[in-house]
């Protein structure tokens, strides 16, 4: 359903407007230059086909859980003839593995300098403990994390008389908690669980020196969330 926001929307409206927190490098920048990236919860890879034909120097690793969805995006990397991108089965391999988890480099070597998360985080039935992989994986010197998601808020009575509220709640109980719940100790955030002040929270306590809230210009629907 994000199809068209990633090919029309993300990259003038999420990447160009953001710097990286530590050296406030243009994101843009640094990407063309080329560095290590990771697409979480990537989909059909719609989102990684746009960075990575925008940014064909930079390295991008594409992780995703739906055997489907992965087949779907094996298959648009040949159609786009893309050689800067690897599929990653989270069943498999995590980022908190990293860009290359058989290379016998140190960690700080094996990190990424760019993470992108769109719609994914209160799909996850452990999200906080995302953060710390994120947090040990993200280059502590220039890395930089982008996380897209729903605007919501921290109570009910608020987010029941948001405008997106019936379509937010549906997808809710029909996708996102069947997802967020799919363990046994899922924290079942759903669509309208991961307000701003709970990414602020998580963020401090995986360590991360920058948060940064930014409403998506045009764009209602989505919160854009920057951390360093």
């Amino acid at each position: 359903k994000n199809r068209n926001w990633f090919y029309h929307h993300m990259m003038d409206k999420v990447i160009v407007p953001t710097s990286v927190p530590s050296t406030n490098e243009p994101l843009v920048q640094m990407l063309e230059r080329g560095v290590n990236a990771a697409d979480v919860g990537c989909g059909c890879g719609a989102s990684t086909v746009a960075l990575a034909k925008r940014f064909p120097k930079s390295q991008f690793y594409a992780y995703e859980s739906s055997p489907s969805s992965l087949q779907v995006l094996q298959q648009r990397i040949v159609d786009y003839n893309l050689t800067n991108v690897t599929v990653c089965d989270v069943a498999v391999r995590r980022l908190g593995d990293g860009p290359n988890p058989t290379s016998s480099s140190s960690d700080e070597d094996n990190t990424f300098s760019f993470v992108y998360a769109h719609d994914v985080i209160h799909d996850m039935p452990h999200p906080r403990e995302f953060f710390d992989q994120v947090r040990k994986r993200l280059d502590k010197t220039s890395g930089c994390w982008i996380i897209v998601d729903v605007p919501c808020h921290p109570d009910l009575a608020r987010n029941i008389h948001q405008p997106g509220a019936p379509l937010w709640f549906g997808y809710s109980c029909l996708l996102c908690l069947a997802s967020a719940t799919s363990s046994r100790d899922g924290q079942g955030l759903g669509t309208c669980g991961f307000p701003a002040s709970l990414c602020q929270k998580w963020a401090h306590e995986a360590g991360f020196e920058h948060f940064e809230k930014r409403t998506v210009e045009g764009c209602s629907m989505d919160s854009c969330f920057v951390l360093g």
